[in-house]
């Protein structure tokens, strides 16, 4: 297990069963932690008007599945996650995704055109991603279909 996983399941307090995959390393791990995170969105260096419009949503600071993935995210490694029902992990992808989106915005992009894409299984996961990304994006400029 990578020492600061370790450190981290150690040092927090809120039940969740993580199942890692570091698809470009190829080393399958699984924690399962005792997690309960008071870690500000600050801590992960997102763009500052970001942090206002995750404010503005009521999501001061990252949940526990949050805390876990957006910093190897935003590092460009694949990922796979697994927490229970309301733990956070639409965010936990939404705002990377954002993040990255305003970290690499260029003057090539073309204005309507798909930037991104994330499938979904069902229409009701699909409703609720489109809801996060709208919670937290809109007010950045960003627009889902």
């Amino acid at each position: 297990m990578h020492h600061w996983l370790s450190a981290i399941a150690k040092k927090h307090a809120f039940l969740v069963n993580i199942l890692w995959y570091f698809l470009n390393k190829h080393t399958p791990f699984t924690i399962e932690a005792t997690i309960n995170t008071i870690t500000p969105f600050s801590n992960f260096n997102l763009n500052d008007n970001l942090i206002s419009s995750l404010d503005k949503a009521g999501w001061q600071n990252a949940s526990p599945i949050q805390e876990l993935t957006i910093t190897p995210i935003l590092e460009g490694q694949d990922i796979f996650a697994q927490a229970e029902t309301g733990s956070g992990k639409t965010g936990s992808f939404a705002i990377p995704i954002l993040e990255l989106f305003i970290r690499e915005q260029s003057p090539q992009a073309i204005a309507n055109a798909p930037q991104w894409i994330v499938l979904s299984p069902t229409r009701e996961l699909a409703q609720q991603t489109d809801s996060v990304f709208d919670l937290i994006g809109k007010s950045l400029g960003f627009m889902t279909a």
